[in-house]
């Protein structure tokens, strides 16, 4: 965004592969504060746009434009800047797919509205009724100064209650449902957060697919985890030079790595891949935990003969096979490269010569090889018949379907020469898994395929 066009607090990916942001938004009143001086002044509101992945506009709502000026905390008619009134100041935008609407919430006049996506008007809103010129909804709990609204799986909704301008100030996570056919909203859980780690400003409360929920006491600087029974589970605190930090977002993921992937490729014989029906097979596992975007290169001296692409989720596999149009020619050596879109500089490549056929009685005597995997699929147990070109320790490696090295065996000071090792599999799930023979600078990659 340029300058005086930017957004602030929340920008979000919606369900629907869209962005939600808030900008702020301005416009020069006479003066509505109890103290007219100055006479007029910059009531300060917001706008929340949503966008598509290229950065157009395909939908906003201002406030201004459907909440009267009247309907303000008088508390911030004396801000920092004695010209400027922070009367909405937004801090959270959620799409809710289920009913095709827009919860925002509004911090400084401790509400929280609901909007039709379609027609842009208001579903409903609650918040606290002195800041209202009519009370429409009725509620059965109290909270001010929000954050973090969000709808849950269950349709009921999410926030953290700061708690900012009500006595006694406990912040805490609050969820509640809203029965249509009444127009009542009503409270059905809360976890109440202890004094000291009261939070005027900031915080954040997330339901996790385990059932628990995951709460970020913002100013208090913790981070704590509580399971379905409220039992705190996992507790962290942020210090910096002994001072607490303040949290502004927090999330958990499923792993360390917002980006790793694993490539292997089949009928794989470092540098050698079997071409059938002019194609060849790879899985690829994206064990990061985010969804990406992989692009698929082959070149040949530089020169793209192969593009596409496949969408990968988290913690999850792709089958992919490449097939080529043009004749290969097996003599030469191509590269496969595969990367995220978001972050290409994670390449993997791969260099490989196409052959036809490699026939199993086929023993290289310069490099090392599997040449017997039997039975493939298998039961429990598997033999697997090597040959290696130097004497050296043999190392294997068997990864399953997310590229996590779940065994490994080592041979040692083996002398140059034919081998067989049976792996045996019996505290393994039902699953495809990969093995990595390796010795030295040579290495080999073969699937598995285990049933019971």
């Amino acid at each position: 965004s340029t300058q005086g066009d930017s957004h602030h607090h929340d920008f979000i990916k919606s369900s629907k592969g869209t962005y939600f942001g808030i900008k702020n938004e301005w416009d020069y009143i006479e003066n509505i504060c109890e103290d007219q001086d100055p006479e007029y002044i910059y009531w300060q509101g917001d706008g929340f746009y949503e966008y598509d992945t290229s950065g157009n506009t395909l939908w906003e709502w201002h406030a201004g434009e459907y909440i009267n000026y009247s309907e303000y905390n008088p508390d911030y008619c004396e801000g920092i800047d004695p010209n400027v009134v922070d009367w909405t100041h937004a801090n959270s935008v959620f799409y809710d797919q289920q009913t095709n609407s827009v919860l925002v919430s509004l911090r400084n006049i401790s509400r929280l509205i609901n909007i039709d996506y379609e027609t842009g008007n208001i579903n409903w809103q609650i918040g606290q009724e002195e800041y209202m010129d009519t009370v429409d909804y009725a509620i059965d709990f109290e909270f001010s100064g929000q954050h973090a609204a969000e709808f849950l799986e269950n349709g009921n909704i999410l926030f953290y209650d700061n708690h900012s301008y009500q006595v006694p100030n406990l912040s805490r996570c609050v969820e509640y449902e809203y029965d249509s056919t009444y127009s009542i909203f009503s409270q059905v859980w809360e976890f109440v957060l202890a004094d000291s780690l009261f939070g005027f400003q900031v915080g954040e409360c997330d339901r996790l697919d385990n059932g628990h929920t995951l709460i970020n006491s913002g100013n208090s600087g913790h981070i704590i985890e509580i399971n379905e029974d409220d039992e705190i589970v996992w507790d962290i605190s942020f210090y910096r030079n002994n001072q607490r930090l303040r949290l502004v977002c927090s999330e958990r993921v499923t792993g360390l790595y917002p980006v790793a992937f694993n490539v292997f490729v089949e009928n794989f014989h470092y540098p050698i891949t079997t071409l059938v029906n002019n194609s060849i097979e790879i899985l690829l596992t994206n064990f990061g935990w985010l969804d990406n975007l992989f692009m698929i290169e082959v070149t040949q001296e530089n020169q793209l003969i192969y593009l596409d692409s496949v969408f990968v989720e988290s913690d999850s596999t792709a089958d992919w096979s490449i097939n080529f149009n043009d004749q290969i020619n097996d003599t030469l050596a191509y590269v496969l490269t595969v990367y995220p879109k978001t972050a290409p500089s994670k390449a993997q490549e791969v260099n490989i010569v196409f052959s036809d056929s490699i026939l199993n009685a086929y023993v290289p005597d310069d490099d090392i090889y599997i040449y017997s995997i039997y039975p493939n699929p298998f039961n429990s147990k598997v033999k697997i018949k090597y040959s290696i070109p130097e004497d050296g320790d043999v190392v294997f490696d068997i990864y399953n379907i997310l590229g996590e090295n779940v065994d490994q065996i080592i041979k040692k000071n083996q002398l140059k020469g034919k081998y067989q090792f049976q792996w045996r599999a019996d505290q393994y799930a039902s699953g495809t898994y990969f093995l990595k023979l390796s010795s030295g600078q040579y290495s080999q990659f073969q699937k598995l395929t285990l049933l019971k």
